[in-house]
């Protein structure tokens, strides 16, 4: 492996280098008025010659800063390839691309594009850290396996793809959007900085994945929903099923807002006659143990799909509901908010008018049971009668 010169070494080589071809111009250019004068006194050319150090001291301190920011932007975020830079009562694997399975090296650099899977070992609580770049790592205290998209060189993105298992990224506090993601088959994670948590799961009936920021941010989408900021402390729990005609958002901690595709409207300009299609979204509010269940269905003739959105708040009350075609301005219930006390109204009437009905069914069976009574009371007094005559007449 080449060995590279660190970055400061080579802005301190350049910065004496420009210093020492700087400084004998600037003092040339002092000396030549003096040398035109040619009747100044002494004096005068001591304090051109600190003129012109004082100059020479400016130009190094301008080339100075000049490196240093071109050094801060040259800094790269990532390197190029990915070391696997611990392994601690586990062992690891990697599947390079368009390679096999085989046990990974220690310190050792591999390409964008491998596979790696972490095994616990016999005893203890297992440790594996992965380098991305200066202060980018993902580490792994259980097993877990999750994949690397491929790049090009020079390419500033990275994707992260967790396959099984829960991982933790340590990223730059600042780093730019747009360079890191970490995507699954229903969602994406994207604009990601700070610390943050994933623990994807894959199920019988689809995957489920617990999403944490632990120190940064990120923001989340995936079909007919977009999660635009996601602070510290916020956790989110997305199922999605193995056809993707249901997805299930669920808070776990923290309050943070939804957006819900609702859609699209046609509007139209009066003074123009112009009509436009917009896009229409709800904003909902996030916070623990409220949902978001989203249902799709492929339509037959068409293959539009029709989505129908169903939120509901931490104590399962339904707050909002609509139902769209994707696509079709024209077929589209807009939002249905659920009116709470109306709700509740027409609960408590319809419960009324069951224990109304049930009291009357009551009355009406015990007038039957006492009219029985009577009934039974005078055929057992005429048999009593008939009995009486039967006895007289013996």
């Amino acid at each position: 492996m080449k060995k590279t010169i660190p970055l400061k070494i080579v802005s301190c080589a350049m910065t004496l280098t420009a210093f020492c071809a700087v400084l004998p111009l600037v003092a040339q250019d002092a000396e030549e008025p003096a040398a035109e004068e040619g009747g100044e006194s002494k004096g005068s050319g001591e304090s051109v010659g600190s003129d012109a150090v004082a100059q020479a001291a400016g130009a190094l301190d301008e080339m100075t800063a000049r490196a240093n920011a071109a050094a801060e932007k040259a800094q790269k975020h990532f390197h190029q390839l990915l070391r696997v830079d611990r392994m601690t009562r586990c062992s690891v694997d990697v599947r390079e691309p368009r390679g096999d399975w085989k046990p990974a090296t220690e310190r050792k650099f591999y390409p964008y594009g491998s596979t790696f899977r972490v095994k616990p070992g016999a005893e203890g609580r297992p440790l594996a850290v992965f380098v991305l770049g200066a202060v980018a790592r993902i580490v792994a205290t259980n097993e877990v396996e999750f994949a690397t998209r491929e790049i090009e060189i020079g390419e500033k993105n990275r994707v992260v793809m967790p396959v099984s298992g829960a991982f933790k990224l340590v990223l730059p506090r600042n780093l730019p959007k747009g360079v890191f993601q970490v995507a699954a088959p229903n969602w994406t994670c994207r604009d990601l900085a700070g610390d943050s948590y994933f623990d994807y799961r894959v199920l019988p009936d689809g995957d489920e994945t617990h999403v944490r920021v632990i120190t940064g941010e990120m923001a989340l989408s995936g079909a007919h929903y977009e999660v635009p900021r996601m602070s510290p402390a916020d956790r989110l729990v997305v199922r999605t099923t193995s056809d993707k005609l249901f997805t299930s958002l669920r808070g776990e901690s923290g309050i943070f807002s939804v957006k819900l595709d609702q859609g699209i409207v046609r509007k139209k300009d009066f003074a123009t006659g112009e009509t436009t299609d917009e896009a229409k979204t709800l904003d909902y509010r996030m916070s623990p143990r409220c949902t978001v269940k989203i249902w799709r269905k492929l339509a037959k003739v068409g293959g539009r799909a029709a989505v129908s959105i169903l939120t509901m708040d931490a104590e399962g009350e339904i707050r909002n509901r609509c139902a769209f075609v994707v696509g079709r301005y024209n077929v589209n219930s807009g939002e249905l908010v659920v009116d709470q006390k109306a709700a509740k109204a027409a609960a408590d009437a319809a419960k009324a008018n069951a224990e109304l009905l049930s009291g009357q069914a009551t009355t009406e069976e015990g007038g039957d049971e006492a009219a029985s009574e009577e009934e039974g009371e005078g055929e057992e007094k005429k048999e009593e009668e008939e009995t009486a005559e039967e006895i007289d007449e013996y």
